[in-house]
């Protein structure tokens, strides 16, 4: 048995592509970033984006990880918007350290959004929404249906809307010449004319006029505008595109009664901008991003003489920032900058003499150090992308992440880096969406299960013995008769020479392969559409399966899958709707470990017909089982903190470890805490280092020490 308890816990080298909304560089600090995912929170890199890692203590899971806006209100200070409408909010951050609410009456949208109020081409409602004022009393933010808002950074933080409600807020900025003026961008889905650029007088003093909308050369066209930004003091660039979807650059001065078009492309949309006055040349530096570049394939231009001439930048995918090799690159050359897919979401450049520039959108962060000429990946270690499930073979200890938009992943070095192999896999239009290992043979078979992320169709499972470089075959699932309904959870065992296959079928139930033939054996499981997975497994020793329903209960086998009974109901009432249930066996014992919201449960002999009753095994006050997993003779507990209730009693993510001798310990440092509020899945290798798999942050990993 192996004794280890204590655990560092770090990101994995699952080193994404996600979606990066924003970014923000410490005030005279290029190598200190700040980057706000959709999904997971944000990352911090105090090296120059050499390396990320995760930064969310103090933000709760699911609701506050999709970030909106980051800015810096000086070198220690970060103000950032958070959330997904309602539970939204403005928070800080002081030197690092964990995010404090500053005001939840203002609401973001920093993830895919169905709101009336965002229009169908922006989901995320994202980017330059916060502004501070030259004297630092005030910071202005941009809602994503409730306008604009001033909030006092003395005192109090004293809430004022100053209107523009009911428009989705694209972009503000703070005329550097004059405090009390502010410039809006915004976006109506219906009415063009609520659309474009507003200029608000006497913000900060209370003088003003409602906001009125610039009606300059080109304004008045020029109806929808991404982001505005002042690249000097008397000078402003806007940037989006008109009804014609003619992607406009302009060139803004005279209080913005003046518009200049600097730059015209057919059919793109410009979404990101940034520049500074060149001192040396007294010309403009101006580098715009765009997220629709079919024609060319050209993520961003930047120009060094104000806008006379423009450049496409050169993106170089090979290697991330230093020089590591990047798994990603080969797989999807269409998601790299540059690529037919690419967004870019924000732009910022430092202000140092130096000049450091980052970008991010789809896919990921992205560096220069040449002016903007071009551009390397900066991922190590950014991990935002879904996992369904984590496992480990244990005759290698070789990791596999099923991944939603990967498949499959492997990795053989304790996830420092990781690798695709999918010969044989039709992987159009699907995700990875579930994991089974045989271990009962030599090499192990490993089974992957597929399916349309987001519609019960493109089932299929397929399965390995050299998931290195061999053929994945597929398991014939057709042959069932399910017209292509998604798979939720595999379990797998061989018994002699013969193997045996479990799959749960989303709004199908559950089927067994045997003898190379699919029958469904139980119709009333894994009905429910909101069923993210079913965990599933086999007791290799005895001819007995489980089955986590999260709306019937646990159920079991006692014939290797062929009939089935009810073991243990789920609880009647659910307070949160991401609850799945989990299970975990302990095939010496034949103890049964479950858990859901109810709590953490035992079932001892659980494959006798005269199995025991459910004994609940005490947590912590502030503690919630989620994923399970027993390896080593004890029960490695994934503590899940998300949507059990009121937010103001939501347990602190953890990381526990139980043996009926030893009763229950934690295990998991500050990093895990911080950072592991949404596990789905969990895993234990021979050396007792654990493998967690996330609901947005990747791969995080626990190493023993």
């Amino acid at each position: 048995m192996v004794s280890i308890t204590a655990y560092q816990f770090q990101p994995s080298g699952l080193d994404g592509a996600g979606f990066q909304n924003v970014i923000a560089i410490q005030p005279g600090h290029p190598d200190y970033v700040v980057s706000g995912a959709d999904v997971a929170g944000t990352h911090v890199s105090v090296d120059g984006g050499r390396t990320w890692k995760l930064s969310n203590r103090g933000l709760e899971w699911p609701g506050t990880r999709h970030a909106a806006a980051l800015a810096f209100l000086d070198e220690h200070t970060l103000y950032a918007a958070f959330g997904r409408g309602e539970g939204s909010g403005l928070y800080k951050s002081v030197d690092g350290g964990p995010w404090d609410l500053v005001s939840g009456e203002v609401v973001f949208s920093g993830q895919n959004n169905r709101d009336s109020a965002v229009p169908a081409p922006h989901p995320r409602s994202t980017g330059n929404l916060i502004a501070f004022d030259s004297q630092k009393k005030f910071v202005y933010v941009g809602t994503y249906k409730d306008g604009v808002f001033r909030l006092s950074l003395q005192g109090e933080p004293n809430c004022t809307r100053l209107g523009l409600e009911g428009l989705f807020i694209r972009s503000l900025v703070i005329d550097p010449a004059d405090d009390n003026v502010l410039y809006v961008a915004t976006h109506h889905r219906v009415d063009a004319a609520k659309s474009g650029v507003f200029k608000g007088t006497g913000v900060s003093d209370g003088s003003g006029e409602p906001f009125e909308r610039l009606i300059g050369d080109h304004a008045a066209t020029a109806c929808y505008i991404e982001e505005l930004k002042f690249i000097d003091r008397d000078t402003m660039i806007a940037v989006g595109m008109d009804q014609e979807r003619i992607g406009q650059v302009y060139l803004v001065t005279e209080h913005g009664a003046r518009w200049k078009p600097l730059l015209t492309v057919d059919g793109s949309n410009f979404t990101a901008v940034d520049g500074y006055l060149d001192r040396d040349t007294g010309r403009h530096f101006i580098i715009v991003g765009t997220s629709d570049h079919a024609k060319d394939n050209v993520s961003l231009l930047r120009s060094t003489d104000g806008g006379e001439t423009w450049l496409p930048v050169v993106a170089k995918p090979d290697t991330l920032v230093g020089g590591e090799p990047w798994w990603y690159t080969p797989l999807n050359k269409n998601g790299l900058l540059n690529g037919a897919t690419y967004v870019a979401s924000q732009i910022a450049i430092s202000d140092t003499p130096d000049r450091t520039m980052y970008v991010v959108g789809r896919a990921g962060v992205w560096k220069s150090t040449d002016l903007g000429a071009s551009w390397v990946p900066s991922m190590r270690r950014l991990n935002v992308t879904f996992n369904r499930s984590v496992g480990v073979d244990p005759h290698t200890d070789r990791i596999f992440i099923i991944d939603t938009d990967w498949k499959v992943l492997w990795s053989d070095d304790r996830m420092e880096y990781v690798h695709q192999h999918l010969q044989g896999v039709d992987t159009r239009g699907v995700s990875g969406l579930a994991l089974a290992i045989d271990a009962t043979t030599n090499p192990s078979r490993v089974y992957l299960a597929v399916g349309n992320r987001d519609a019960s169709k493109n089932g299929a499972i397929y399965s390995t013995t050299n998931p290195v470089s061999g053929v994945w075959e597929s398991e014939n699932l057709e042959a069932a008769g399910i017209e292509g309904r998604r798979p939720l959870a595999l379990a797998a065992k061989s018994v002699g020479e013969e193997p045996f296959l479990l799959a749960a079928i989303e709004d199908t139930g559950l089927l067994l392969k045997q003898g190379g033939e699919w029958r469904l054996v139980n119709r009333e499981v894994a009905r429910d559409p909101k069923t993210k997975n079913a965990p599933l497994l086999y007791d290799t020793s005895r001819p007995v399966a489980y089955m986590y329903d999260r709306e019937t209960g646990i159920w079991r086998s006692r014939d290797n899958g062929f009939t089935w009974s009810l073991l243990a109901s789920a609880p009647a009432e659910r307070v949160n709707s991401l609850e799945t249930g989990y299970i975990a066996l302990d095939e010496g014992r034949g103890i049964l470990y479950y858990s859901n919201q109810a709590g953490l449960f035992a079932i001892h002999q659980a494959g006798a017909a005269d199995a025991g009753q459910p004994q609940p095994i005490a947590l912590p006050e502030n503690a919630a089982a989620g994923p399970l997993a027993f390896r080593h003779g004890r029960l490695y507990i994934a503590g899940i903190a998300t949507g059990l209730g009121n937010p103001a009693q939501r347990p602190t993510a953890d990381m526990f470890l139980y043996t009926q001798e030893g009763g229950l310990l934690s295990a998991g440092d500050t990093f895990y805490q911080a950072n592991g509020g949404f596990p789905v899945s969990v895993d234990v290798d021979s050396q007792a280092n654990i493998y967690v798999g996330m609901f947005g942050p990747g791969v995080l990993v626990g190493l023993s020490i």
